[in-house]
């Protein structure tokens, strides 16, 4: 498989590419949103010979290369794929993090993750999803948005009073002013694996590279199924919430608001499309998908551990029978 190793070069054991990594040439340029670029005008495609596949079950849309063909969706773990032809619709990511966490250190991860909870009531073929192969690399695209954002404010704060007979609420003009500047506003647009990815996506964007297919590798990619648009309403909407945390922050003295306004202008849009590495796990247990996710820079893990209530019964039948037995030998 590929990584970007300490050797500061990108190369593939498997087809034998290799070509020194450039701190100029490999650096990820920001696009403007404010220069008039045409959507249209952008690169089309992953640029690399892939098989597309749709999941019927979780709609994910993935890509690997066709000597790689994919016998089950890396994300559910099912095999209900159809063909897809999307890639000439995808645009082109400006930038990807490569895998520095190999397979046999995620594999390890996930073993500690299952042991650090209640591992006598695991499922006993659990322990199979740590064995070679059965985790899948997969990178998953995100939108990266930098905004300067200024903000005015204003509405009525109330203060509550005791005059020594009742207390009443005294209301004031506020108004104010506030600037901010929100960096690398990740969002992912991801259909296959939305449950955990929260909680492991804690890339360090500044590691991305310039985009190469030859990243790609023998791992699974997951198309972009959504457009700067569809994924800038999502960030615009964090931006607004945050902002407005921010106002009521500024009127903590106050006990009630109202008639607030609040007017953003946002400025110095800019966006890149970034592919993130992920390992992938699934686990069926009784019906039941249970996916297990690694970050494939940092190490981190997420995922539902599956209890077993045969398991369970036993060890509390077990408790039950040492229990009563420590009160028949201390009569």
């Amino acid at each position: 498989m590929l990584y970007a190793g300490g050797n500061k070069s990108l190369s593939c054991k498997n087809c034998g590419y290799s070509r020194p990594l450039n701190a100029q040439t490999d650096q990820v340029p920001d696009r403007r949103l404010t220069d008039n670029i045409r959507i249209d005008d952008f690169v089309r495609g992953m640029d690399a010979e892939l098989n597309e596949f749709t999941c019927g079950s979780c709609k994910a849309i993935v890509a690997a290369y066709k000597k790689e063909p994919l016998k089950s969706c890396p994300f559910c773990g099912k095999g209900e794929l159809t063909a897809s032809k999307q890639q000439e619709k995808v645009l082109q990511p400006f930038s990807i993090i490569p895998f520095t966490i190999p397979e046999v250190t995620a594999q390890k991860i996930l073993t500690n993750h299952l042991k650090s909870l209640y591992p006598l009531m695991l499922p006993k073929d659990i322990w199979e999803i740590v064995e070679a192969n059965k985790l899948r690399g997969v990178f998953i695209p995100y939108f990266l948005f930098d905004v300067f954002t200024r903000t005015t404010w204003k509405g009525e704060g109330g203060i509550e009073i005791n005059d020594g007979k009742q207390k009443k609420m005294v209301w004031d003009n506020f108004s104010g002013y506030l600037e901010r500047h929100f960096s690398d506003l990740s969002i992912p647009l991801s259909k296959g694996s939305p449950g955990h990815l929260a909680i492991v996506a804690d890339y360090n964007f500044r590691d991305a590279v310039k985009y190469d297919s030859h990243y790609l590798g023998l791992f699974t990619t997951e198309l972009y199924q959504g457009t700067e648009k569809d994924a800038f309403m999502i960030a615009d909407a964090m931006i607004d919430g945050q902002l407005g945390i921010d106002v009521l922050t500024r009127l903590k003295k106050t006990n009630e608001n109202k008639n607030m306004k609040i007017t953003t202008e946002k400025q110095a849009l800019t966006l890149r499309h970034v592919l993130v590495p992920l390992w992938i796990v699934t686990y069926v247990y009784k019906g039941k998908t249970f996916q297990y996710l690694i970050n494939g820079q940092t190490g981190r893990v997420a995922g539902e551990k599956p209890l077993s209530s045969a398991k369970i019964h036993g060890i509390i039948i077990a408790v039950i029978v040492l229990l009563t037995a420590l009160v028949l030998l201390l009569r």
